[in-house]
């Protein structure tokens, strides 16, 4: 027998003096304890447990039956399974890199370093491209996320191509779905109705902070601000036509922390506290937003920073998912039937690395076949995070996926090294959270 390597303690003031928490971030199995088990595990000193013990940690994978298994090995297993999954098609398509706005932290460059928008060509093409991949993968489930610069400013041009996609999954029987990733100026009554008809599941819109703090980041190009705007498509979608409640992201750094709070309450106020909240953590770490990350917050401070928010986000009726989870895949774009398509037809893998020729992966021809594969994507989809010494060894693995490519390759300029993001010091956030109320009886 001996200890799993993903056995986490939690520290927390909170913790009732004389205890600690213990979670195994693979099994999820979480436990509270007195320190002379805590010091028992630590010092992998077995003799130290009691029988019970013993039985109840190698039930819930704190304890290994084997001491010859590698739990690696058998972990690395569910991220390649996963990995290799071919039943959903998940496609992210740019419908333009143009935008109507010019955010001070985009890491597109704001539409500047391109306004590239689909062509009738690249559009058939494009259809031919996802029907060929859906055959071959044998795909049941056709997602498309339109995306940009701001899809909505050309939603209508794409119509009949949308149109032909579900055509096709409802003459082959499978499941087509659309999202939706917006900055919310223009959900109108117009686009909204060509959204519902495409089964779109989500519309996500980002809005950070009140009125003074929205309207120095999220900037027309003459830089006027657009909040009155965007709050009124917010609206639209909770009220005027309720499709589905928006994903409200609140983009935090160092410069509207402090007034997120406010904005919490005024969305309350404005009784939209049925919608979900999702903080994104901005980072400075592609090359169009690279100058912003002096206002960006390093990794180890998240859990500090997040918890307060997500406690007051709770208390005032929004819905928002903090609880700690099992990730194989850090990110859906590590799968083998994920891609994103750049306008011009270029496929990347990730989304932030549209427009970065070294991380074009592939290119989509007449007909749809794919032409012009680089490394890149070889160097991409052998990602392993289980054969990364940093990670196959740290407590955190099972509940990250080995993190952000792209923290990864702003930092070592490579895809097979660590991505720590968001993840260090939140789970234990997440784990405290999660389990108060049992803990406090």
């Amino acid at each position: 027998m001996k200890f799993s390597k993903y056995n986490l303690f939690v520290e927390d003031e909170s913790i009732p003096k004389g205890k600690a928490v213990l979670c195994n971030t693979f099994s999820g199995a979480t436990f509270l304890v007195d320190n002379d088990i805590r010091t028992a595990i630590e010092s992998q000193s077995m003799s130290e447990l009691s029988d019970d013990d013993i039985a109840t940690f190698m039930n819930e994978g704190i304890i290994i039956e084997n001491d010859s298994v590698d739990e690696a090995r058998i972990h690395s297993y569910f991220y390649e399974k996963e990995k290799f999954d071919n039943h959903v098609l998940s496609l992210t398509i740019l419908l333009t890199m143009a935008c109507n706005l010019r955010c001070v932290y985009c890491y597109e460059g704001a539409g500047v370093v391109s306004n590239a928008t689909l062509t009738d060509e690249i559009r058939d093409n494009l259809f031919d491209f996802i029907k060929e991949q859906a055959e071959v993968r044998r795909s049941d489930t056709i997602v498309l996320w339109l995306f940009g610069g701001e899809p909505l400013l050309y939603l209508k041009d794409n119509v009949a191509f949308l149109e032909k996609v579900q055509k096709y999954c409802e003459e082959t029987g499978k499941v087509f779905e659309t999202h939706t990733v917006t900055n919310g100026i223009l959900c109108n009554e117009e686009n909204l109705k060509i959204l519902e008809r495409f089964n779109c599941q989500s519309i996500q819109i980002t809005l950070d902070g009140v009125a003074e703090i929205h309207n120095t980041r999220r900037i027309y190009a003459d830089g006027r601000g657009s909040f009155d705007e965007v709050m009124q498509g917010i609206r639209n979608v909770v009220n005027t036509y309720p499709l589905c409640n928006p994903i409200i992201r609140i983009n935090i750094d160092k410069t509207n922390l402090e007034r997120t709070y406010d904005l919490l309450q005024m969305l309350k106020d404005e009784g939209m506290n049925g919608c979900y909240i999702d903080f994104g953590i901005v980072k400075g770490t592609t090359a169009s937003c690279a100058s912003y990350q002096g206002n960006c917050f390093c990794e180890e401070e998240l859990g500090d920073i997040l918890l307060p928010l997500w406690r007051k986000t709770k208390e005032l009726g929004f819905e928002i998912n903090i609880n700690p989870s099992k990730k194989y895949l850090h990110c859906g774009l590590y799968s083998d039937s994920a891609f994103t398509i750049a306008p011009t037809g270029d496929v990347y893998k990730c989304w932030d690395f549209v427009n970065e020729e070294k991380h074009r992966v592939a290119r989509i021809g007449e007909g749809g076949k794919v032409i012009d594969t680089t490394f890149a994507y070889f160097d991409w989809m052998t990602r392993n995070p289980y054969e990364i010494e940093d990670c196959k060894e740290c407590v955190y693995l099972p509940a990250c996926g080995g993190g952000c490519v792209g923290t990864s390759f702003a930092e070592t300029k490579q895809y097979h090294a660590a991505g720590c993001y968001k993840i260090k010091g939140v789970i234990e956030k997440q784990i405290m959270e999660r389990f108060r109320k049992a803990i406090h009886g």
